[in-house]
């Protein structure tokens, strides 16, 4: 499972890398490629900053809407431990009822990976166990291994959105550097 904790890390790594610059506008200056302002010398084109690039794909329905608050947490109104934004593209997901549980036990367990108390060992341990028992039940209950795999990292990017949820996901797999953990017994699954 080291390969698990390197594979998430090198995701949320990218997924920061994805979520642009300091700039708080969301643009890389002098970069058009990133959405930014043309190079000196260039023509008078509008460029699209990356927020509004996201916006036009989020409304085409080509990237899920999801909540790009300033805070870890982010919304849960129902208080399932799913953040509200992921509960959407569950639901938009048509997943059978098996593989849809699987899914919200992974959702919450990367949650609780996002919050976790860094300085307590127990409960970060707890996480990972956690995050090991849903990542093979999302796998076991898929149709195959390829689009379990696909669910888990899909999950993994739409939960670390934005720049502070990135952050503190390459943080809690910091804490699990050097770990060794075994795949779990059975299928991993809560319910």
């Amino acid at each position: 499972m080291r390969l698990r904790h390197l594979v998430g890390a090198a995701m949320a790594a990218a997924a920061l890398s994805a979520c642009g610059g300091d700039d708080t506008n969301g643009t890389s200056q002098g970069n058009p490629s990133a959405g930014g302002n043309p190079p000196s010398g260039g023509g008078a084109q509008t460029q699209l900053s990356t927020a509004d690039k996201i916006k036009a794909l989020e409304q085409a329905g080509k990237l899920p809407t999801l909540d790009r608050s300033s805070d870890v947490k982010g919304p849960d109104l129902n208080a399932n431990g799913i953040r509200d934004d992921i509960d959407v593209w569950i639901e938009k997901q048509g997943l059978g009822n098996a593989e849809k549980k699987a899914v919200q036990q992974l959702s919450r367990g990367l949650q609780v990976a996002l919050l976790v108390d860094l300085t307590n060992p127990t409960a970060i341990r707890d996480a990972a166990t956690a995050n090991n028992l849903a990542v093979k039940c999302v796998i076991t209950r898929s149709p195959d291994a390829g689009s379990g795999y696909r669910t888990v990292t899909d999950l993994e990017k739409i939960t670390a959105n934005t720049k502070s949820r990135v952050k503190a996901y390459l943080a809690y797999n910091a804490t699990l550097d050097g770990t060794v953990s075994k795949s779990p017994e059975g299928d991993g699954c809560a319910e």
